[in-house]
């Protein structure tokens, strides 16, 4: 019986897509003088942000990480959860469902979104990069939290847009659910076998119902 659900942030949860693309835009062009193709941007999706900015300019990777983020906080307050979201958590929370976020963005974005949207006390544990060895799609984050709440792996859906979230949770042995607004190729995460593809957050309530009912028949 499923126990928990795992969000990622950058796509998944919240809509940061945009200030995403607009932040990078603006410290490639600052740093480096030249106008990036969002086509460019999308090649190095989800990952670490500077593991993303190494692939532009690793002389320059701490300036542009800098600038980045000096930006990306300048411009927080368009900072939007995707539709559904906020009522979803709420959802499963009244259901007794732990709720968790694993991130690849940096504590200070993602404590920041969380007191934003005053999510800080409904989520039971959330983890950055900042907070583990390996980032996904590396198992770690996934084992700590599930070993934080005490649950197995079939107690527990994991949410996301890309391929690392996909990954991560199969690895991990987590069923895991894809969101179909991703930034990342359609087809090609969707090669990847996920267990659930939903439109919209909300959807999620009728998998967890589903579970439900599974359980309730045994």
């Amino acid at each position: 019986m499923l126990k928990a659900v795992i969000f990622d942030f950058d796509g998944t949860l919240f809509d940061t897509n945009d200030m995403i693309i607009e932040s990078f835009t603006y410290a490639i062009k600052k740093v480096l003088g030249y106008n990036i193709l969002p086509t460019e941007i999308y090649n190095v999706w989800g990952r670490p942000l500077k593991e993303q900015m190494e692939r532009f300019g690793r002389n320059n990777c701490q300036e542009l990480v800098n600038t980045y983020r000096h930006y990306y906080y300048q411009i927080s307050d368009k900072l939007k959860v995707f539709p559904t979201g906020l009522e979803t958590i709420d959802y499963l929370k009244d259901q007794g469902y732990y709720v968790a976020i694993l991130t690849n963005k940096g504590r200070g974005g993602l404590i920041n979104g969380l007191e934003m949207f005053n999510l800080t006390d409904k989520i039971d544990i959330y983890l950055s990069k900042d907070d583990l060895n390996k980032p996904k799609p590396d198992i770690e984050g996934f084992k700590i939290i599930m070993d934080s709440l005490k649950l197995r792996p079939e107690e527990v859906l994991m949410v996301g847009d890309s391929p690392s979230d996909i990954i991560g949770g199969k690895n991990a042995g987590i069923k895991t659910v894809l969101v179909s607004y991703t930034c990342f190729k359609l087809k090609e995460v969707m090669k990847l076998n996920p267990d659930y593809f939903i439109d919209q957050l909300n959807d999620l309530i009728d998998i967890v119902e589903s579970d439900q009912k599974h359980c309730f028949s045994l």
